[in-house]
Parts: structure tokens; C-alpha cells; sequence
């Protein structure tokens, strides 16, 4: 539904999930690294170890429900450390992984947003 959406609006894209093999899988992620499309969607399957350089912008979509699975928008490449931008969506119903984000946040050393810190409802 999503990469239908985004091809209403002009931007190709493609998708990885469990729900797919992984063969198909593999030639979303080569299409994506060399550029043939610029938007991958996926699961938190794609936080399995995707590398990918020059990646400039990671939406978390679907709020991550570990604070490893959370990406923040910065990789290791090399002596280089490359800086991104990540934005999580994350819906007042989802106010329980609330923390995992402000943990991901504070371990990546990244400014904590105060509609964030209003979500939070330590148990």
C-alpha cells in the first residue's frame, strides 16, 4: 500500500518484508544500493544488518518495538562516520516503546523531542 501511495505521487520504491523470499529480497536491496531506486521500505527486517552508504534519510514507519531496531541515522563507513536523518512515527497508542526511542536517542547522543518526553509513561 505504501509504495502504491508513493507511485501516485512520482517515487518509485521498493519493498523488503518477511512476507517476501529472499531472493526478492536481495534484488530490492541491490536495486536500492545502486541507485535503480532511492526509496526502500521495510519491516524491521531491514535492521538486520543493511549497509548502505551515503543513506541520507531512514523513516521508522512503523514504531520499532526495540530500541536496537531503532535507526538513528548514522553509519560507520570506515575511519568516516557518515551522519543521516531518522524520524520515527510513533502514535500516542504506541506510547509504551516511548522509552526505547528516548534510550536510542540518548545512546546516539541525539536531542530528545519534548512531544517525546510528554509520550513517556514510566511503569
Amino acid at each position: 500500500m505504501m509504495m502504491r501511495e508513493l507511485a501516485k505521487r512520482g517515487y518509485l520504491s521498493l519493498a523488503i518484508h518477511g512476507g517476501k523470499d529472499q531472493m526478492d529480497r536481495d534484488a530490492a536491496i541491490a536495486d536500492f544500493k545502486s541507485g535503480v531506486v532511492n526509496i526502500l521500505i521495510g519491516t524491521s527486517i531491514a535492521a538486520r544488518g543493511l549497509d548502505v552508504k551515503d543513506l541520507g534519510l531512514v523513516i521508522n514507519f512503523d514504531c520499532p518495538i526495540t530500541w536496537k531496531t531503532i535507526f538513528i541515522g548514522q553509519a560507520e563507513q570506515g575511519e568516516q562516520a557518515k551522519k543521516g536523518t531518522a524520524m520515527t512515527l510513533i502514535t500516542q497508542s504506541q506510547d509504551k516503546y516511548a522509552g526505547d526511542i528516548i534510550r536510542a536517542l540518548k545512546a546516539s547522543k541525539v536531542a530528545i523531542p519534548a512531544d517525546l518526553t510528554r509520550l513517556y509513561k514510566p511503569i
